[in-house]
């Protein structure tokens, strides 16, 4: 069970990296200064706002 009462991360990051493949975007020039940690330490800032 997830620490967020609002939604399972493990879900999202499940959805997010291994359905849809978001940490390959990095592939594109817009995107070449993402990588994986950048999406995990966006989506820990998010879920933190919205828990407080």
């Amino acid at each position: 069970m997830s620490l967020n009462p609002l939604i399972d991360s493990r879900d999202v990051r499940f959805v997010l990296f291994e359905m849809l493949g978001v940490d390959k975007l990095n592939r594109f020039d817009y995107f070449s200064s993402f990588d994986r940690e950048v999406f995990e330490d966006t989506l820990n800032l998010a879920e933190k706002m919205a828990v407080e």
